[in-house]
């Protein structure tokens, strides 16, 4: 690889053998790096250290790497650091504290796409350690991390988010619903899946959102049609793209005729496990000439 001078994108997830001096190598050589995936590897604080070697570059995933620590974090900051990075993927970095949190947003303000999955030691101080500094935010993904609550919302309000992905949390209320329909007017993407407290009254909320293109309250066991029907009646129903109501047990053959009256340039529709709905409602969607994909598994529909 020392001789690729010209590289920019980089994987070296799940290689076993590399180890920090591996890294020296390639950070002596490959200055042009913008991508650079370490994810599930046995890099230190020594990797993390040579990265300021990369000037230019802005995708990172540390994704599944164990062994560097929150002092580790310092060096992104400093000298050169990774200043310019826009992408940092941290999923399942359980040993990161508020305090390496808070080392990422000194050096990496420019962050716009975050994701951290697998991270039941995550937590809203976490969030707001990142988001003093790091406004720039635009897409969260936070898949498996339950201590987080509606506090991540009220931080996460002051930046321009048009992605919001959260799955598997029992603290998420109607209340970050409110905070996205007031703070959030450019979302495009909400994925709020498994989250045992949203309710109808949240969908009623983002029903005044404008660009929403992608819905998903899969397992939301709580909303029902009182809650589908106000958010396609609302302003984002007629551009809706992707909807998933997977295991809203109470959502109707009424919810489902609503949705082909409504969503227009629907492409996407899963309804699985929706047991309330029958052949009425399946029969109403050959109203979507746009749809490409549904999933009716588990409905109530006969032979």
């Amino acid at each position: 690889l020392g001789e690729c001078k010209n590289l920019q994108d980089l994987s070296l997830s799940e290689c076993q053998g590399l180890n920090d001096e591996s890294v020296r190598l390639i950070s002596e050589s490959c200055r042009a790096l913008l991508y650079l995936n370490l994810s599930y590897t046995d890099i230190t604080n020594g990797t993390l250290q040579l990265l300021s070697s990369f000037p230019n570059l802005q995708y990172l995933s540390l994704a599944h790497c164990r062994k560097f620590t929150d002092k580790g974090l310092l060096y992104l900051g400093s000298g050169r650091g990774c200043h310019k990075l826009i992408y940092l993927d941290l999923s399942g970095c359980i040993q990161i504290s508020v305090d390496g949190f808070r080392n990422i947003a000194n050096g990496c303000s420019r962050i716009q796409d975050l994701l951290i999955n697998k991270m039941p030691t995550l937590t809203d101080r976490c969030i707001q350690a990142l988001v003093e500094k790091c406004q720039q935010i635009m897409s969260v993904v936070f898949l498996d991390s339950s201590h987080l609550s509606d506090t991540t919302f009220k931080v996460l309000a002051e930046c321009k988010l048009v992605k919001v992905s959260i799955e598997g949390n029992n603290q998420i209320t109607d209340l970050s619903f409110k905070l996205m329909s007031k703070c959030c007017p450019y979302i495009r993407h909400n994925h709020m899946a498994d989250c045992q407290k949203i309710t109808d009254a949240g969908l009623k909320m983002i029903s005044l959102l404008k660009h929403i293109l992608v819905l998903n309250v899969a397992d939301c066991i709580r909303i029902s049609g009182g809650g589908v029907r106000p958010f396609v009646q609302g302003s984002s129903g007629a551009k809706l793209r992707e909807l998933n109501l997977t295991n809203c047990i109470h959502v109707t053959d009424a919810s489902v005729t609503e949705i082909t009256q409504r969503c227009h340039e629907l492409t996407y529709l899963n309804l699985c496990y929706c047991e309330n709905v029958t052949d009425a409602g399946i029969e109403a969607l050959g109203n979507i000439s746009s749809l490409i994909s549904i999933d009716i598994s588990g409905t109530s529909i006969s032979d």
